[in-house]
Order: structure tokens, then C-alpha cells, then sequence
């Protein structure tokens, strides 16, 4: 409609130029001047000249708004192709004369996480800037929230809280408060430990996968969407207009909101209508995920972060305990397994807990995929793929080019996951398919078909351990989620340890003043790193059951919790998120360089001249010739390193490997060492006692 004004508008004002009076010549000069044009006289020769005018400029209008929409497609295509989906940076606040000093995705902490363990459900988390599918944006400051999208409605960004883990019956058994303190201690050890013979913790440690959503959203007019929700921080603006204005100002000047409550999230011109360009809007959201899975903290392993160790001084120990560390995820497919193995390969451990995650239809929804031109199937080419789900390795039911059927989503975006949805609110793409089917009779005939689809992207930003502290209550205080009258409290104990004054005790906990976890609980140490940016209390006396004062701890999330005496200091919030820099060329190089700097012995074979080194034992075995006469004959080959295949003999226990790709799929073995026959076999493949191409069960060690 706008367009059509100002075409008008432009047409009416060209006619005017085209009738006006020439004014006289006022040259002192003759000069030869080319005669105006004149203009149709008639009345339906003006008409036929203002429709032929506004036709062309319509045509030249849409041409550069085509070139617009392209000219953001360019930028994101440029984005996608230098560097991966991720964490680009969080807001500088501090700096030096070397260029390490100042904030990259790490500060005082890894993408500005912090602690409100005071408050019931939130997590502490600042401002930064992502990278989702090519597209960047700047949060606002984030304190998200536990939950996770509602298990039962599908409504668009329907959620519900996600359900805190029960205590332990064995630590509600003990009959004080003394003997419930040591047994809590007990379950910590083997959560710490990862032993689950004695005291199965699996049950009573629950871990939660909490993810970075961003989509391209149709405006519903120009009032804000707010992204999700936090009790603490919402966008400071009243219209898209009005945050945008504020932005641009914000970033012009170099400014920047207190409350930290603006954020940078991008329009585009999705497509066209009827000539009418169709806006978007990006947007984002934090959630969570109970995983189904158990993660045992052996597969958490710091990530090296040499710029954040270097301005800090700190040692690798120091570094793994502080704030500033993010976690890489153990690849190995088997949950009970952690031998972190460098080595490259497609789908890992990390796509199984992401892939339980759901896109913008919720649980409920299942969704297949016809792909560009053939069908996606799941990595096995078990059946077609739920792509509902957040995924990013599939299986399509024909060879490309390259002779492959197990593809990636993206290009070049190793951490590109997607998730196909059907809900309105999700602006999507139009594209009219065809493509040549081939019937019975020999003949072929071009169907075409028009599609619309809509998708949103992800990344894992952490994982938290939820544990039983967020309901152990001995001492009975009362909660109430309403939290009037509890602002600004101070610490009643005055740093004396005790509850003398009982006239300030608070009489219940609520949402933002979650104190209910005994203080005697924790080691009386320092609980270490603090932040501006945290809320919580070392404690504050409250009434128990009986109206006694009690000092109670926050039962919050936190990052470490203070030291547990007999168990040390635990982590509860494990960052995982990629990091976007790291998929461009040089990145790549800085970080081998930094592997073989760092883990000399393990690379010595890097060496042009070595003169001296151990390099960690190999042995690769070979799944026997497939026998299923539909299928190319071809083998497959895994590597073991000696301390997995010493694993496999001293214990009997299975462990599973990864093949590599042959005839453009791999499998996934579930192996075991054969006491009686001494020899190694697979139990299962792909899930089936028998693989579907019928490779022989017993494993060949390969000599070559």
C-alpha cells in the first residue's frame, strides 16, 4: 500500500515538471537548448502516460527492493561461511595494552553467566552477541528462567516449569538434621564421582540442557514480542520502531542502557506478495530441556582458553574451577563412556541430547522432511526423520554428487541445528518444486508442487545439574511465591555466623528469597569468585517449623556451589555453547597450533624432524565384508586407542564405537570383548542384533 502512495505520489510530481510553464532564458549567450518534451494533451493520453509511468517506476521500485532483500541474504550468506553458529563476543569491560585483555566470549566469566542464587528459578546470564544460521544479533541482558517448552499444548511458545528433582527417601529417613547432612554430603560424592552402585544419584540429579532459539517471526504490528521470560530484565522499548531508534543511538554514541534491557535483533524482507515486500522479525529465546539421558560429569572437559588464562594468570587447575571456563562434551557416543578421543567424525553425543530437543512446535509435534529434491531420513536411514526436533546430521535417500548420502545441515556451519515448525508466527519461505518422475511405463512426467517452510535454529548454551537442594527442606521453612516486603534485605547476621536477632528473621522463602538449604551444609570457607552482578547471600536467619531462627543458604542455581566438606567444590552449570570464530580457516590453524603447543607429546608426529616422542597406541579393526547380496559388497573400520581396548578385556563391560562411512552410511557398534574366544564382537548394529547389510558379527584386527 505505501509503495503504491509514493508511486502516485512520484508520477503526480513528474507530470507537473512535465506541464510546467519553461521559464525564460537568462543566459547573456545564445546557446542551443533541446527542446522540452512535451506532454500528452489529451485527457486519456495523460492517463495512458501517468499508468505507463507508474508501471515502470513499480517495476524499478521492485527491482531494488529484490536487491534489498539480496543484499541481506548476501550478508548473512557471508556471516554463514565465517565462522559457525555461536557466541561471537559479550560486552568489553576491560582492556590493556595487549589485545587479550579485553572480553572475547569469556570476561570474568564465560558469556557473562553470574549467580541470583537467591531466586528460585532464574539464571544468571549478561548481555551478548550470537551468531544463529548466518544471522547476528545482541541480547539483552538474559537471566533466564528453568523452563522448558509445555510437554502438552502446542501453542506458540507455550511453557511450563521444569520440575525440580526429589530428595533422596534415604536422606529424609535420618531422624536429625545432622544425620540428613551427612547423608546429602554422600549423595554428592557419588554424583561427584559418577558412581551410581551404591547410591544410584541418576535419579536425584537431574541434567538440564539449556538452549539459544532464534527464528525469523511475522510482526504482529509494531508492538514488542518479548523474547522470554525474566523476572528481572524485559526490552526497554514500546514498538519495534521504538527499540530500534534506541539501538542505533546506543551504538552512534557508544552509550549504553543501565539496565542493560536493549537489544540489536535484525528485519528483513522475507519475500514478496502481490509486488508487497512481506517483513520479518528476528528474535530469540532461552530455554531448557530435562535431558532423558544421564550425563556423568566425566564427559565434561574444560575447553583451552588461552587469552582468558593469560590476562588472569591462572593455571590450568585454577582455570578449570573458575568462571571463565566452558566445557567440551565428551563425542562418545556411549553415555557411560568419556575417553575424549581426538579425532574428526559426523554425528556424537552431543547430537543425542540435542536431538531430543524440540523446535517451536513443542513435544507434540512430529514433522517429516522432503528436502530440497530428496527425502531426509534419519542418520541410519532408519525411516524418515522426525525434523520437528533440533538435528543436524540426516541421511538422504539418494547419492549426491559426491556419492554420499549422510549430509549436514548448512554449508559450512558445523553447529548449525534446525528444527522444522508449522506455527504461524514463524515467517517462512515460498518455492515452487518440480521435478521429474519417472512411472512403470518407461514415461516421465515434470510434477511441480509449491511449498512453504518454516524453520528455527539453535545452539546448546549449558548444561546445569539440577539437584535435590532445590527441595531439601529440613528445617521446614515456609515458602511463599509472593515476595512482597523482602527488597533490599541485608544479611541479619552481621558476618557473626549465628541468629541472634530473631525480630528480623524472615518468616517464609519466596521466588527472588529462596533460602531454605541448611548453611552447615557448606564448609564456613569463602565460596569463592564473586560478581557485581550477584545477588545472593551467604545466608540469612529464618523461621524454621517451629518458629526458631535457623541460618538457611540459597537453593538457587548456581555456577560452583561454596566448598562441601568431605566432597570439595562442585560446578552445577557447565557452559557448552560453540563459539562462531572457530569456524573460520584461521581459527582452525590458531587452535592446532595451540594443541600442539600445549599437548606437546600427544603430536610429536607433527614434527618435521622428531627426534623423540611417544605417540598413543592404535589398533583399527575392520567390520568383516557385508553378505547382503542387495547391497555393494564393502567393509567399514574403527580405531581403538589401548587404554579403551585394555577397558574392553579387564571389565567385559560394551562400549560403543563409530564406523567409518563406506558406501555412504556408517554404523554404530555396540562392542564387546569375548572372554572364551578372546576375540572382539558387536552385540548390536544400528540398534538390530544383525546388521541390515549383514557384516559377520566377529571384529578383525587389521594389520596394515
Amino acid at each position: 500500500m505505501r509503495s503504491s502512495v509514493i508511486l502516485v505520489v512520484v508520477a503526480c510530481f513528474a507530470l507537473a515538471q512535465c506541464q510546467a510553464t519553461p521559464r525564460p532564458k537568462r543566459t547573456r549567450r545564445k546557446r542551443k537548448t533541446p527542446a522540452p518534451t512535451e506532454p500528452p494533451m489529451g485527457k486519456n493520453e495523460t492517463v495512458d502516460y501517468l499508468m505507463k509511468e507508474v508501471k515502470t517506476l513499480r517495476g524499478q521500485l521492485n527491482q531494488i527492493s529484490r536487491q534489498l532483500m539480496l543484499q541481506q541474504f548476501f550478508t548473512e550468506e557471508k556471516i554463514r561461511n565465517e565462522g559457525f553458529s555461536g557466541i561471537k563476543q559479550i560486552r568489553t569491560s576491560k582492556g590493556g595494552l595487549k589485545n587479550y585483555y579485553g572480553n572475547t566470549q569469556s570476561g570474568s566469566s564465560y558469556c557473562s553467566i553470574h549467580d541470583h542464587s537467591n531466586n528460585i528459578r532464574t539464571v544468571g546470564m549478561g548481555e551478548f552477541i550470537g551468531v544463529l544460521n548466518g544471522v547476528e544479533f545482541r541480547t539483552r541482558h538474559n537471566d533466564f528462567r528453568l523452563n522448558q517448552p509445555h510437554s502438552t499444548k502446542g501453542d506458540y511458545h507455550a511453557i511450563e516449569p521444569i520440575k525440580f528433582p526429589d530428595v533422596p527417601p534415604e536422606v529424609l529417613q535420618k531422624p536429625d538434621i545432622q544425620s540428613q547432612i551427612q547423608e546429602m554430603r554422600e549423595w554428592f560424592k557419588a554424583w561427584r564421582d559418577s558412581d551410581h552402585t551404591v547410591r544410584d544419584y541418576r535419579k536425584y540429579f537431574k541434567p538440564v540442557l539449556c538452549y539459544l532459539e532464534g527464528a525469523w517471526t511475522t510482526k504482529q504490528g509494531d508492538s514488542i514480542d518479548e523474547p522470554f521470560e525474566s523476572d528481572r530484565h524485559s526490552i526497554d522499548a514500546d514498538s519495534w520502531f521504538d527499540l530500534q531508534e534506541k539501538v542505533r543511538f546506543t551504538s552512534y554514541t557508544g552509550s549504553k542502557s543501565l539496565g542493560e534491557n536493549l537489544a540489536f535483533l535484525p528485519t528483513t524482507i522475507m519475500r514478496f506478495e502481490n509486488s508487497t515486500p512481506v517483513f520479518a522479525q528476528w528474535n530469540y529465546r532461552i530455554l531448557c530441556h530435562p535431558l532423558n539421558q544421564s550425563v556423568p560429569l566425566t564427559k565434561f572437559k574444560p575447553a583451552e582458553d588461552i587469552a582468558s588464562r593469560m590476562k588472569r594468570k591462572m593455571s590450568w587447575e585454577q582455570y578449570s574451577k573458575s568462571r571463565s571456563a566452558r566445557f567440551e562434551l565428551d563425542r562418545d557416543l556411549n553415555p557411560d563412556e568419556a575417553m575424549f578421543r581426538e579425532k574428526d567424525m559426523a554425528r556424537n553425543f552431543l547430537d543425542k541430547l540435542m536431538e531430543e530437543v524440540p523446535g517451536k512446535n513443542n513435544y507434540g509435534g512430529r514433522i517429516e522432511d522432503a528436502g530440497f529434491d530428496a527425502e531426509v531420513q534419519d542418520f541410519n536411514g532408519n525411516g524418515p526423520l522426525d525434523v520437528s526436533r533440533y538435528h543436524r546430521w540426516f541421511k538422504m535417500a539418494n547419492k549426491d554428487a559426491m556419492g554420499r548420502q549422510q549430509s549436514h545441515r548448512g554449508y559450512a556451519d558445523s553447529y548449525m541445528f534446525a528444527a522444522k515448525t508449522t506455527q504461524s508466527r514463524v515467517s517462512g519461505l515460498h518455492m515452487r518444486a518440480c521435478r521429474k518422475v519417472k512411472y512403470k511405463d518407461g514415461t516421465r512426467k515434470l510434477i511441480c508442487e509449491n511449498r512453504n517452510e518454516k524453520w528455527s535454529y539453535a545452539i546448546p548454551l549449558e548444561i546445569i545439574y539440577m539437584t535435590p537442594l532445590s527441595k531439601w527442606n529440613p528445617y521446614g521453612i515456609k515458602y511463599n511465591p509472593n515476595c512482597a516486603g523482602y527488597e533490599n534485605t541485608n544479611d541479619t547476621r552481621k558476618g557473626t555466623g549465628l541468629c541472634a536477632d530473631y525480630s528480623r528473621a524472615k518468616k517464609h522463602a519466596c521466588d527472588r528469597f529462596y533460602y531454605i538449604t541448611p548453611s552447615e551444609f557448606f564448609s564456613a570457607s569463602s565460596e569463592g569468585e564473586k560478581d557485581p552482578a550477584d545477588t545472593a547471600k551467604k545466608g540469612f536467619c529464618m523461621l524454621d517449623r517451629d518458629g526458631n531462627g535457623v541460618v538457611a543458604s540459597p537453593s538457587g542455581t548456581r555456577i560452583m556451589f561454596p566448598e562441601i566438606k568431605g566432597v570439595g567444590k562442585l560446578r552445577q552449570r557447565f557452559p557448552i555453547s560453540p563459539i562462531h570464530g572457530h569456524g573460520t580457516p584461521v581459527w582452525k590453524n590458531l587452535n592446532a597450533l595451540a594443541d600442539m603447543f600445549m599437548h606437546n607429546a600427544s603430536y610429536h608426529f607433527m614434527k618435521v624432524n622428531p627426534k623423540s616422542g611417544v605417540e598413543e597406541i592404535e589398533f583399527t579393526y575392520m567390520l568383516q565384508t557385508s553378505r547382503n547380496p542387495n547391497v555393494t559388497p564393502h567393509e567399514h573400520y574403527f580405531s581403538l586407542v589401548k587404554s579403551q581396548f585394555d577397558k574392553l578385556v579387564a571389565t567385559g563391560r560394551p562400549m560403543v564405537v563409530e564406523t567409518d562411512i563406506r558406501e555412504s552410511h556408517s554404523h554404530t557398534l555396540k562392542i564387546k570383548w569375548n572372554k572364551v574366544t578372546k576375540q572382539l564382537q558387536y552385540l548390536k548394529c544400528s540398534g538390530q542384533s544383525l546388521c541390515g547389510d549383514e557384516h559377520p558379527k566377529l571384529l578383525i584386527r587389521s594389520t596394515d
